[in-house]
């Protein structure tokens, strides 16, 4: 799914599509363009074909090997077993896409509903700031790829790589917040200007009040060229345009920042997941771990392919007569 905030979907893994009541046992798996709470990158102004950088494009150009533009990729077999898995998909976009997105997965999901790290309730946990070498010899073929080459586009290095993404995304929050303050400074000076000129049309045209009237009309076609020189010749067009200049630059700006924002969270999430990865059999029951197993199955599953772990029926149900598909 690449809609905004789309990746709330994941949540129908569980029961009552509530993480609370225990894993699901619905057999499907789920790729997200991002979080719950943000948009993705098709609500954002850059949507030219040419480089249009959304979830589904990397995703699916991973899969066929060329780009919607029918450029060749590099192979993403990242485990060295002769074909490209939906992790596989997932993690290439993850590496390559430039977007505002943050994309997650279903596992992603749940082992933040079924995992924890260490905090004062459960010390004999790994935890995040965990030395990170002795984390990467413990990663996927997978995860080693994503936490490399995130670590490589952020200029992350040594062992403190999670405090140097922490440190680095704060600092962009505030730099963030900043611009934002700008472009709604820019909107005002806007909007307040562009009042007064619509204020005083409406006042030398009263027909302006209802915009399909005749009268105004009239004025917006063969008397188009009468109406732009009164906008233009108002004392607060000038303020007008420069508060549209304003909001466009710092809108742009605003944008920038978020992207390299997001793309340290994708960072900071991709440690988080194999930190719960890893405890998850500390503190999570036989049912759980076999369900989490089987999902990561289907996600590790390629188009076409039954997944590798079988999947286990519900407590007090018979196996189905069909085979169940990885689904993405």
């Amino acid at each position: 799914m690449v809609q905004c905030y789309s990746g709330g979907f994941a949540n129908l893994l569980f029961d009552g599509v509530d993480s609370s009541k225990g894993p699901g046992a619905r057999p499907v798996c789920g790729f997200f363009a991002t979080v719950h709470d943000r948009i993705a990158a098709g609500c954002t102004p850059e949507i030219n074909e040419e480089n249009y950088d959304e979830y589904s494009s990397h995703f699916w150009a991973a899969i066929r090997g060329k780009t919607r533009t029918e450029k060749s990729v590099p192979s993403v077999d990242y485990d060295g077993d002769g074909r490209v898995s939906f992790e596989e998909a997932h993690a290439y976009t993850l590496l390559t896409s430039l977007s505002l997105d943050i994309p997650i997965k279903t596992t992603d999901t749940f082992l933040r509903a079924h995992s924890k790290t260490k905090g004062e309730d459960h010390p004999d946990l790994l935890a995040v700031e965990h030395p990170y070498f002795q984390l990467l010899a413990k990663a996927s073929p997978v995860e080693l790829a994503v936490l490399d080459g995130l670590s490589a586009r952020l200029g992350l290095h040594g062992v403190d790589r999670v405090k140097q993404a922490r440190d680095a995304a704060k600092k962009l929050e505030e730099e963030r917040k900043e611009v934002q303050g700008e472009r709604d400074a820019g909107k005002r000076q806007f909007d307040e200007a562009r009042k007064k000129i619509r204020n005083a049309l409406k006042n030398r045209w009263p027909d302006l009040e209802n915009t399909s009237s005749p009268g105004a009309l009239e004025l917006f076609t063969c008397r188009s060229g009468e109406f732009v020189k009164a906008v233009e010749e108002h004392a607060a067009f000038t303020d007008m345009m420069e508060g549209r200049k304003k909001r466009t630059e710092n809108e742009s700006k605003r944008l920038e920042v978020d992207k390299k924002w997001a793309h340290h969270q994708r960072f900071l999430r991709a440690v988080e997941t194999l930190v719960l990865a890893l405890n998850l059999p500390k503190v999570a029951d036989e049912a759980v771990q076999r369900q989490y197993a089987e999902l990561l199955a289907r996600e590790q599953a390629s188009l076409g392919e039954k997944p590798a772990v079988a999947e286990q029926p519900p407590a007090g149900e018979s196996p189905s007569s069909e085979e169940p598909v990885a689904n993405s």
